[in-house]
């Protein structure tokens, strides 16, 4: 029940042991307005089995959802990040942005990983084995992992390996990974491993269209008319950040 405390709003039944069938179905329901998916407009296709998974995750004590990792496709500024942050506001773990130019090493990623988790007040325990952690449920994404470097890119396949799941680090850290749910995204799929493929779920995320773009500037100014809106899809009509800029 810890994780409810620490990362649902105030609409959680924390008087209950478990979140009833259909509070789970609502937190899921991208035309909930209290669902963190209803802030992500288009690609409903992709999205299907991402529900899916929260939506078992939810039915879980400690929201674990490893059974699936997810691969994000798709071009610049199409809104992947902000989608693996929804999932994991969505199932109530903690999350993780792995950027290529924040690490250089595997002890990078451990260390950004503790700082993370320290501050969501769950910090690491170290075992009776030495140099020895185990991840509580969270959600990691590794953006635009084509630009990592090759040592950390195989740590990172050791990592997500279903069966090994374990992270090494260069200073003899040994990471137990197995509550985590993993993301990657990148902008160059054909630049990928092949071992990610049979690792991870793909979702293939695409440019908005003119009327969607035009939802998300109109959820962000509510005061705005309808025409205002369509006006700035017109002249920003593939990135929603440049459509909230204008």
């Amino acid at each position: 029940m810890q994780l409810y405390r620490l990362f649902f709003g105030p609409d959680h039944p924390k008087n209950k042991e478990m979140p009833s069938e259909s509070w789970r179905r609502s937190r899921v329901d991208r035309k909930n307005p209290k669902s963190p998916f209803s802030k992500f407009i288009g690609n409903d296709k992709a999205l299907k089995k991402m529900l899916a998974v929260a939506y078992s995750a939810l039915g879980k004590p400690d929201h674990l959802c490893r059974d699936i990792s997810f691969a994000l496709f798709g071009p610049a500024s199409c809104g992947k990040t902000g989608l693996a942050k929804l999932f994991a506001e969505t199932v109530g773990l903690p999350f993780i942005d792995v950027s290529p130019k924040a690490v250089k090493t595997l002890d990078d990623v451990f260390k950004l990983i503790e700082g993370v988790l320290k501050s969501e007040g769950l910090p690491l325990v170290e075992l009776v084995k030495r140099k020895h952690f185990v991840l509580p449920p969270l959600v990691i994404l590794f953006d635009e992992v084509h630009a990592l470097n090759d040592y950390i890119i195989q740590g990172l396949l050791k990592a997500t390996e279903f069966n090994d799941a374990t992270l090494l680090t260069e200073s003899g850290r040994t990471v137990d990974c197995r509550n985590v749910c993993w993301f990657i995204a990148t902008t160059d799929e054909g630049m990928l491993f092949d071992a990610f493929r049979t690792r991870f779920s793909a979702v293939n995320l695409k440019y908005l269209t003119k009327p969607e773009i035009s939802q998300i500037v109109r959820m962000a100014n509510r005061d705005w008319s309808v025409e205002a809106c369509d006006l700035v899809a017109h002249f920003n009509s593939r990135i929603p950040r440049k459509a909230l800029e204008f």
